[in-house]
């Protein structure tokens, strides 16, 4: 049974804020939204310091602006989690090494993504209270390993799918609804929502 409810998350890139100027990354967002149609969305950042915080600042209006629920993935949980509550985010991206953190985020008020590589990581995160996950790489990604395949998502645990988010090498919207077909919540990309020109 496919599900009414069919969302889109995307994720950021370094690539739309060059030289970590914070114009042109609103300038790209907007651009991104006015042309896409967005319901969460990640701002993430691994090599993420404290001189970078007017670049979170910049995704939160934004993600405002566009009635977004925002999510932060940055060098760790903690970082995540605390810059989300300064600026009103709704919660955090867990990274995969990080699967013990996500009790703390929940604890802290956060909804939490999860970052899962295959069907027994997103039951373990689910059960421990995430309220998503991304399932990845489902297409061919560079470094990435072996796709998945979108068959994978066919034979997950249909309790599981109203979580669930594909991930990765998801460039065009014959992959999109290929994807919508197996009855999961959603999608995540980079690619798919960064424009040709920004």
């Amino acid at each position: 049974m496919i599900e009414d409810l069919f969302e889109s998350y995307f994720i950021t890139s370094p690539c739309l804020y060059e030289c970590n100027c914070a114009s042109s990354f609103e300038t790209n967002l907007k651009n991104i939204a006015l042309n896409r149609s967005i319901q969460k969305a990640c701002f993430r950042e691994n090599r993420f310091l404290s001189s970078l915080e007017y670049l979170i600042e910049t995704f939160a209006k934004w993600c405002r602006d566009y009635k977004i629920e925002g999510f932060l993935n940055l060098a760790d949980t903690a970082s995540a989690v605390f810059f989300a509550k300064k600026y009103g985010l709704t919660g955090a991206h867990i990274k995969e090494n990080q699967f013990h953190t996500i009790g703390d985020a929940i604890s802290e008020g956060m909804k939490v993504f999860y970052s899962a590589h295959c069907d027994t990581q997103v039951r373990d995160a689910l059960n421990l209270g995430a309220d998503f996950v991304t399932l990845s790489p489902i297409f061919f990604t560079p470094n990435k390993g072996v796709p998945l395949g979108v068959k994978y998502l066919d034979d997950i645990d249909i309790k599981f799918k109203k979580h669930l988010f594909a991930l990765g090498g998801i460039l065009t919207q014959d992959q999109i609804n290929q994807i919508r077909l197996t009855g999961i919540r959603g999608f995540g990309s980079i690619r798919y929502f960064c424009l040709e020109g920004l």
